[in-house]
């Protein structure tokens, strides 16, 4: 099992990342990292079998954001994103975000009617589509997003008329235009799981992401060369992992198109990836003799019990680093990487994160 982390005092720690400069923007940092590491892998959609280097994205996200640019796209447009783990995903988030535009993740488990509803509630101007979803999106009653304003991923559509291939072919060689975007500009509407009710969306901006990404790759307390994606893209989990490896240094990405539970640790090995983001669903899978055999140097765990915390350590060996976070904060607390061992078991969600700040506003019991 690794475990030779940095040792840094939680203070100097705190002090350290929050006077050092973040780039300004997510497109901005990937620049700076094509500039840096422009010949290292940026990432690998294992499942469709594209690779590319930082130079590549930087250079495909500009030219995204030109096609998008002349479909109408602009600062302030609400763009909804309906696509399983594929290579358009991520173009799409840097794209928008060098237009000023704002990127709406859409669940690909909703029914029609929560699509929807998460659209209108979020005024969306656009829409990036999957095929695979447009028979979901042809049972809204009153679709939020004309046909003339959606861009098709996959398959063509003979009912739309604008196909990403195309899209993106008719922009080659054109340049994106200049639009300023500040750090505290909208990037994101991220809608949360909408466990008392419809979703609720929250507005993240680039320094919200820039933040997180740098924060929780600081915590981690070593270096990291490839990260395994085991999220779908919608979710926030992929999109900081994404912002995770710009301050790695240019490490690389690797992303199937459908993850589960399943085949997760399996990729993990496969691909020799030294970082993941467990839940417990993962623990729960029935257990295998090559578990521990893997190149893991730390991994997040998400509220693990703490029964399962020590056995986990044990079967994966590997160091499973509790964290708390929430799409509408970004990092909250953490266990320091070096005290993990130490407190397994305990319960713990560890010690303020850098750019946040924690207190316990009610201390009194509820009583009937």
């Amino acid at each position: 099992m690794f475990t030779d982390f940095k040792v840094e005092d939680p203070e100097a720690f705190r002090r350290r990342l929050e006077s050092e400069a973040l780039p300004p923007t997510i497109f901005g940092a990937v620049e700076e990292t094509a500039r840096k590491h422009g010949k290292r892998l940026a990432w690998n959609f294992i499942d469709d079998g594209i690779e590319r280097t930082w130079s590549e994205i930087d250079a495909l996200s500009r030219q995204t954001a030109a096609a998008f640019a002349k479909l109408g796209i602009q600062k302030g447009s609400h763009v909804g994103v309906l696509m399983p783990n594929v290579e358009a995903y991520p173009l799409t988030w840097i794209a928008l975000g060098r237009l000023g535009a704002v990127m709406v993740p859409v669940n690909t488990a909703y029914t029609p009617r929560e699509v929807a509803y998460v659209l209108e509630n979020a005024e969306a101007t656009h829409l990036v589509i999957h095929s695979d979803f447009l028979p979901i999106y042809a049972q809204i009653e009153k679709p939020p997003v004309d046909p003339a304003r959606m861009i098709v991923v996959g398959e063509r559509s003979p009912h739309h008329r604008h196909h990403w291939p195309e899209v993106m072919d008719a922009a080659k060689g054109m340049t994106p235009p200049a639009v300023v975007v500040a750090p505290d500009d909208m990037v994101n509407i991220q809608y949360t799981s909408g466990t008392t009710g419809f979703p609720k969306g929250c507005m993240l901006s680039h320094r919200y992401w820039l933040e997180l990404g740098k924060c929780m790759f600081e915590m981690w307390a070593t270096s990291i060369d490839r990260i395994y994606c085991g999220s779908s893209w919608y979710y926030m989990v992929p999109q900081r992992m994404f912002s995770n490896t710009i301050f790695a240094g240019g490490a690389a990405l690797y992303v199937p198109r459908k993850p589960s539970a399943r085949r997760f640790m399996s990729d993990v090995r496969k691909y020799g990836c030294e970082y993941v983001a467990v839940f417990e669903a993962i623990y729960k899978q029935p257990e295998h003799p090559d578990d521990g055999k893997n190149k893991l140097k730390i991994s997040t765990l998400f509220a693990m019990s703490k029964e399962n915390h020590t056995d986990y350590h044990r079967r994966f060996n590997v160091v499973g680093q509790e964290a708390y976070g929430m799409t509408e904060i970004g990092p909250g607390t953490h266990v320091p990487a070096h005290e993990v061992l130490a407190r397994t078991g305990t319960g713990t969600c560890g010690i303020e994160s850098p750019y946040r700040r924690v207190m316990v506003a009610e201390t009194r019991t509820a009583t009937r």
